[in-house]
């Protein structure tokens, strides 16, 4: 019976430590969660022959750990050759930041970083999202690189409303359009994660988010009811497509936004609601 007792309670040690994650801990690593347990994944934040070493402009010399230019022209051969990508985006983000100096940037779809890298520079708590193994390595050099372990956390999963696996499709040349499929046979894995998982390590009140998703959006928010519930999000800048497979995808992000007191800023120049009129694909909905 003692002996039963002694396992009992070392299990259920073990079961607590494992979910004792605090933002302290996880600062300035790479984090990953399965079905059901958050872990420090040291072994993504491996630095690869084939990382690029690139300089934002601004900052001025932020380092930042790209792909080649043949493997990604568009992100990273823009950063390569100019030092920016996504320049006025980045600058939005910058002012609501401003604005709100003790919120979390979360950066979902951050790609290999350049707003996350950005924002942590500019001395803000930033926790990164990405799907891409290559992305979480290269986020993870360039924390290290630029100083940053202690404001930024990298998660390596991608963003859902359900807990499952999935395999990536990526477009040609092309890093940033990478999707979520089915598991495909001979084709890795990734785990999901909800923004609701958050709150199983995470305490913060106040929070900014950019999100760049490839049409995951409605899921990313319906997996985030008590994540909205919690914290006061002030922002949202999202890439807003129409989907070619689901007719109400529109519809179902604006009632979502409409619900949580979001509406499309003003000075974008916008017909409020009316989707199909708006002539720009970068949305920044801001609290009424």
């Amino acid at each position: 019976m003692k002996i039963r007792r002694f396992l009992e309670l070392k299990n259920k040690r073990c079961l607590t430590e494992k979910s004792k994650l605090t933002d302290s801990s996880t600062v300035g690593k790479v984090i990953t969660r399965n079905m059901t347990d958050w872990r420090i994944a040291d072994d993504i934040c491996q630095h690869g022959d084939d990382f690029v070493l690139a300089h934002l402009k601004y900052p001025l010399n932020t380092p930042i750990y790209v792909y080649t230019e043949e493997v990604d022209q568009y992100v990273s051969k823009s950063v390569i050759n100019r030092g920016e990508q996504e320049t006025s985006n980045v600058a939005i983000i910058i002012d609501y930041m401003k604005r709100f100096p003790n919120a979390v940037f979360l950066d979902i779809g951050a790609n290999v970083g350049v707003f996350a890298i950005t924002l942590a520079t500019l001395g803000y708590r930033v926790i990164a999202f990405d799907c891409q193994i290559g992305n979480a390595a290269r986020m993870c050099a360039s924390m290290k690189a630029g100083g940053l372990t202690d404001k930024l956390t990298v998660v390596h999963n991608a963003v859902s409303n359900v807990h499952q696996k999935v395999s990536l499709s990526t477009g040609k040349q092309n890093i940033g359009m990478t999707w979520l499929v089915k598991p495909q046979l001979g084709k890795p894995t990734v785990d999901t994660v909800s923004l609701d998982d958050l709150l199983e390590i995470y305490n913060f009140k106040r929070a900014v988010i950019k999100m760049d998703v490839e049409l995951s959006e409605v899921k990313v928010l319906t997996g985030a009811f008590n994540f909205f519930h919690q914290v006061r999000v002030e922002a949202i800048l999202m890439e807003f497509l129409q989907s070619p497979v689901d007719s109400k995808f529109g519809e179902s992000v604006l009632d979502f936004m409409k619900s949580h007191h979001f509406a499309p800023n003003d000075t974008n120049k916008l017909n409020e609601w009316e989707f199909n009129k708006w002539d720009t694909h970068d949305i920044l909905f801001v609290r009424k």
